[in-house]
């Protein structure tokens, strides 16, 4: 039993040996590091850092045309000492440039130029003063400034819908906003007279819908004073309604008239339940065409639907085409 207690200590101050040795050791090792470290920030270096740009004080009633960069990438040198809070503090490095505030080399009439000069004086404010700045990629930014116009489109809307029977639009659909202000150059303006939805796809709706649907994308350099709309789609049963309507003549010559048999056409209409008792025959117009007996010589005439309202549908109209006698007056 003595000789396992001895044993034991024994081992005990083995250890303690052994780690102290490792301790000296480490932190030997740990001197010889900073010690290194602190020789290598003695040093000079050369490091390529980004700035990221933001761009603020747009002159009023201007546009920018060109894509200005979105950072600047910068070459710097200096002793380790001075290059460190830059390299760690990365996130934190950042330009912003003014407009209002830079003095601008004019280039041309809508092209000006921020010099290497002016970035450099910018970067300064950035980074210690004994940092030198070797080089900057991009060296110099262009701007290409052009008037702002406006101009306000209608809204279009661009979908296809299935319906049931007996299902259809109540009434004209209501897009808010209807019409979207567009800024841009002129002769970009000019071109655009609409603007037009993502298209979209209804099936078999059988109440009022709403949809927010996305406006399709436009070349150039137009901005948009929203981009989504929203659409309110009225739908409805429909029912039908049978109604007497009159056959007016069109294209006639002053010297004709024309006296059409019958004079009154019987329709046979799909109109929405809530508009059932709205509708009459002052909201149809049905026409026969006199060209089609002056130049093609037919013995009847087809009536046709002139006008009509948007919701109302024509499921059957009699008679299709009517006989007539033309007289001079």
């Amino acid at each position: 039993m003595k000789t396992d207690v001895q044993i034991n200590k024994s081992e005990k101050s083995y250890l303690f040996r052994f780690n102290k040795h490792v301790y000296v050791y480490l932190i030997s090792v740990l001197l010889a590091s900073l010690f290194w470290f602190l020789n290598a920030l003695e040093k000079t270096y050369f490091v390529l850092v980004h700035f990221p740009v933001t761009y603020t004080g747009i002159p009023a009633g201007k546009m920018v045309l060109n894509e200005l960069p979105p950072q600047v990438k910068i070459q710097i040198s200096g002793k380790g000492f001075n290059l460190l809070p830059i390299t760690l503090l990365n996130k934190n490095n950042k330009l912003s440039i003014d407009f209002s505030q830079v003095k601008f080399n004019k280039k041309s009439e809508e092209i000006y130029r921020i010099s290497a000069s002016d970035l450099i004086e910018q970067v300064k404010n950035e980074i210690p003063s004994n940092v030198k700045i070797n080089t900057l990629n991009p060296d110099t930014i262009f701007l290409h400034l052009n008037e702002k116009y406006s101009k306000t489109v209608p809204v279009k809307p661009l979908f296809h819908a299935v319906f049931k029977d007996q299902f259809s639009f109540s009434d004209t659909l209501k897009i808010t906003p209807s019409h979207i202000k567009l800024y841009g150059p002129k002769k970009e303006l000019d071109k655009i007279n609409a603007l037009y939805t993502d298209s979209f796809y209804i099936e078999y709706p059988e109440k009022k819908l709403t949809v927010n649907i996305g406006l399709q994308n436009i070349s150039g350099h137009l901005e948009l004073e929203t981009n989504k709309v929203e659409i309110v789609i009225p739908i409805e049963k429909l029912t039908e309604k049978k109604i007497r309507v009159p056959v007016q003549a069109i294209n006639l010559p002053d010297t004709i008239q024309i006296k059409t048999f019958p004079q009154w056409i019987e329709l046979s209409l799909l109109v929405p339940l809530s508009k059932y008792d709205a509708i009459d025959e002052s909201q149809i117009e049905l026409t026969v065409d006199y060209l089609d007996y002056s130049e093609k010589k037919k013995s009847r005439l087809l009536v046709k639907v002139q006008k009509k309202p948007e919701f109302v549908i024509i499921n059957h109209t009699k008679p299709e085409k009517v006989e007539f006698i033309v007289k001079r007056k």
